[in-house]
């Protein structure tokens, strides 16, 4: 009687370690799927970092124009006098004006707007600018 429950004991002990033994392994299995997808996960992470990193680079309307055109530029900044820029083409135009609309630079924005003769003085010109156009211009640029 006492072998009997000794082998029924044994075999209740090695039928437990079976069953443990195939969770242990089940969760082994798990484990590793989970390290690999961790991994992944880790490369997407850093693939996307990358690409904002990139993205934050400081933006600017100018970025493209040439060392030439930057001194002519920053000519005309100082004096606002178009003459700096005779010879820009009218896309690189647009593009200093969308800056100085963005540094918020309305003497630039004055000197570049086209005068026919019913242009106001730079004040009054100032004036308006503020309480209208600024508004729909700094959505353009932000476009």
């Amino acid at each position: 009687m006492v072998k009997q429950a000794i082998s029924v004991f044994l075999m209740v002990i090695i039928l437990f370690l079976t069953g443990c033994n195939n969770e242990i392994n089940s969760l082994i299995e798990t484990q590793e799927q989970l390290n690999e997808k961790v991994v992944e996960a880790n490369k997407i992470i850093k693939e996307q970092q990358r690409v904002i990193n990139e993205l934050n680079k400081e933006f600017s309307y100018l970025k493209d124009l040439s060392e030439t055109e930057l001194d002519a530029y920053e000519l005309f900044v100082q004096d606002k006098n178009m003459r700096h820029l005779l010879g820009f083409s009218p896309e690189n135009i647009v593009l200093i004006y969308l800056h100085s609309v963005v540094i918020d630079d309305i003497e630039a924005i004055y000197s570049l707007t086209f005068d026919d003769g019913a242009l106001p003085d730079f004040s009054t010109f100032k004036q308006k600018y503020k309480e209208g156009l600024r508004k729909k211009d700094v959505e353009t640029a932000l476009d």
